[in-house]
């Protein structure tokens, strides 16, 4: 990774995912990271900042980031 990950950091995957997703709100980012440890992907958006919980749809490729009561759609 080029940037490695500096705050406190929530992760989902699921048994059958490829990827382990972290979201790191404060560096307002979501890192895609292989099952090995390998950086495959990270994306960055301003609305990632104030989220606390990250829910992944990777059929879809689509996560859905949480801040209170509003959900935030991102594209993978």
């Amino acid at each position: 990774m080029a940037e490695p990950f500096g705050s406190a950091i929530t992760l989902f995957t699921k048994e059958d995912y490829e990827y382990l997703y972290v979201l790191e709100p404060t560096g307002n980012r979501l890192v895609m990271i292989t099952k090995e440890g390998e950086f495959y992907k990270e994306v960055k958006s301003e609305s990632l900042a104030s989220t606390t919980r990250i829910i992944v749809d990777e059929e879809n490729k689509k996560a859905y980031a949480i801040s209170g009561a509003e959900v935030f759609e991102v594209g993978l």
